[in-house]
């Protein structure tokens, strides 16, 4: 067996790779690819084992393959075995075979004879499967195992490279999964790596707050190797701190039949910008929907704006569109679907399609392939209903059937039409005509759809689920979009929803108790935590367009850049005892009814 406590070994090693690290020309990126295990040691067959390597790396699979079939055939030792299924389980990686990858690195046999092989070869066969397993996204059981094999690793380069490694894992694990306690974590190496990966990824205040508390972390764990070897994102942050905006305007507007929604947007950001040590000079500039937008972006700008929060409105987003690179970073509070965005331009925007990215991703986790889609018959529903469609069919999904209501006094028969009652029904009568007498018969709902996504407001919505009830569907999951849920708890209403899963902003499903008590119940909070995110996103844009794993958790969602886009992920929220309750993804099937 590998121990785990070889603290002042591991404290002598850390610190001669850190001193040979810093010494270095071209020092490692954490984020650079893994390349397959390469291990000499003196066995018989070290020469075939090289060659297959060699045609790893060079992705010739069928070469390696054949290669390992043939070295199979020979007399082989204990180190030379294990070797070659490490060999095979990258054969099946470069496949996208990785349940067999797993499974040829997980018998009874290599498990019995692995702890007593020679320690190179444990290295390159544990770090295979950590590699395995974070191509299953089984991103945690990875971290565990380069840290279990951290402590043996004598070669500068591959310990960097498996200490780089752990720090990807874990910054790939869902929030839900960065607290020990919620896995009862006896590992302290890992505990701590999940608590500075919260302490990077979650952090809500600026960026001058997060760089205290990664201090105070790396002080409270000095001989973590983390803390010793810090992971390349903190120098990112450091970075990102003297890239900041010094003057930014604020471009709304804040005359006209918009005003409220600016104003809402402008409280917001001035709640930030009050409780931040981030705190630039700002200016605000007032463009309704009859001016032009970009003359008062180009005087903003010459009057020494170095950040520009706006437009609103999607005309005057399309001003911009007419540029081909914008003087300085834009954030846009809206988003247009146009490719060939102008340069320096980042769009932020409350989208209903980021609300239904979030079930999607939702649904694919527990696995639910069959839709049925239950809609007002408004444009808005039918524009989410079928962005909802042509997303979940590109994922290789169904959606069985999609029903439309006008009114309350329509939902019975609309649902037993979505459900193919009314075919069951039809189907009884025939049998009666045929044989020519009653018989007794339940009418059945379809048994095919893993689901409903309801799309309604909330006084449409409330009668939906006692529907389903009468017509046979109580176990059929309920899903809703954002619309569901406007921030305003009405306990009568919300009872008949009990189960419900949907989608929402962080603060309409708990506003903090510091916001202004006009938008505490008012339809106007999300654009209140619009406003707040704007100015949270300011300061942070540089490190998390530089940083992949960069990402903070706020008023409006879990903001993040993947492919240089901007993407919110809402929260997962249920109604559970008549009342709205952010719920994880691992407890999601804790309905109460």
């Amino acid at each position: 067996m590998l121990k785990q406590n070889h603290t002042l070994y591991l404290i002598l090693q850390v610190f001669t790779f850190a001193l040979l690290s810093a010494c270095s020309s071209s020092p490692l990126q954490e984020d650079a690819k893994e390349k397959p295990a390469q291990v000499k040691i003196l066995i018989p067959h070290a020469n075939e084992l090289d060659a297959i390597t060699t045609l790893i790396n060079s992705n010739e699979t069928i070469a390696a393959q054949q290669a390992i079939n043939l070295l199979q055939t020979q007399k082989l030792n204990r180190d030379e075995i294990l070797l070659l299924s490490a060999a095979q389980a990258e054969v099946f990686n470069l496949q996208e075979k990785y349940e067999q990858a797993l499974k040829s690195l997980s018998s009874r046999h290599i498990e019995m004879q692995l702890p007593v092989a020679q320690s190179s070869t444990q290295i390159s066969v544990q770090s295979v499967k950590a590699q395995t397993l974070s191509l299953l996204n089984k991103h945690q059981e990875s971290a565990e195992l380069r840290i279990f094999i951290a402590p043996i690793i004598v070669d500068q380069s591959r310990y960097l490279q498996n200490h780089f490694s752990i720090w990807k894992s874990i910054s790939q694990l869902p929030e839900d999964e960065l607290n020990p306690s919620t896995h009862k974590i006896q590992n302290s190496d890992l505990t701590q790596w999940l608590t500075l990966a919260k302490i990077m990824r979650f952090n809500n205040g600026s960026l001058d707050q997060q760089m205290q508390d990664i201090a105070l972390w790396q002080h409270q764990n000095a001989l973590h190797p983390a803390a010793l070897i810090p992971p390349q994102d903190i120098a990112d942050i450091r970075t990102a701190v003297t890239q900041r905006p010094k003057k930014i305007a604020i471009i709304l507007p804040f005359d006209g039949k918009y005003q409220s929604y600016a104003n809402a947007i402008s409280d917001g950001l001035m709640h930030a910008y009050y409780q931040s040590d981030f705190q630039p000079l700002i200016s605000f500039y007032s463009v309704d929907d009859q001016q032009s937008f970009l003359d008062t972006y180009t005087s903003a700008v010459a009057e020494g704006a170095n950040l520009i929060i706006g437009p609103l409105l999607k005309s005057q987003l399309e001003e911009l569109y007419t540029l081909k690179t914008l003087p300085v970073t834009t954030i846009a509070l809206n988003t247009l679907p146009t490719e060939n965005k102008p340069e320096n331009l980042i769009e932020f925007s409350l989208s209903s399609e980021d609300d239904i990215d979030t079930i999607i991703n939702l649904l694919k986790t527990r696995k639910q392939k069959k839709a049925l889609i239950f809609s007002q018959d408004v444009s808005w529903a039918t524009d989410d209903a079928n962005y909802f469609t042509t997303q979940w069919q590109a994922e290789g999904f169904e959606v069985l059937n999609h029903r439309r209501f006008k009114a309350n006094k329509d939902q019975s028969s609309e649902i037993q039409q979505l459900l193919n009652i009314d075919k069951s029904r039809y189907r009884i009568r025939q049998m009666n005509r045929t044989l020519g007498q009653k018989i007794e018969a339940e009418p059945r709902r379809r048994q095919d759809a893993d689901f409903v996504y309801v799309l309604a407001k909330p006084n449409k919505a409330s009668s939906i689920r006692p529907i389903l009830k009468f017509h046979y569907a109580d176990d059929l999951d309920v899903y809703a979009s954002a619309s569901i849920y406007q921030g305003i708890p009405d306990p009568l209403r919300d009872r008949d929803m009990n189960g419900i899963t949907f989608t929402a902003l962080p603060w309409i499903i708990e506003p903090p108790s510091d916001i202004n008590d006009k938008y505490k119940k008012s339809p106007l909070l999300r654009m209140y935590a619009f406003g707040f995110d704007a100015l949270l996103l300011s300061e942070r844009m540089v490190y998390m367009q530089n940083n992949s794993h960069a990402q903070f958790r706020g008023a409006t969602g879990t903001l993040l850049f993947t492919d240089n886009e901007l993407q919110r992920h809402a929260r997962i929220a249920q109604f559970k005892r008549s009342k709205v309750q952010h719920v994880s993804i691992r407890k999601i099937d804790e309905n109460t009814q």
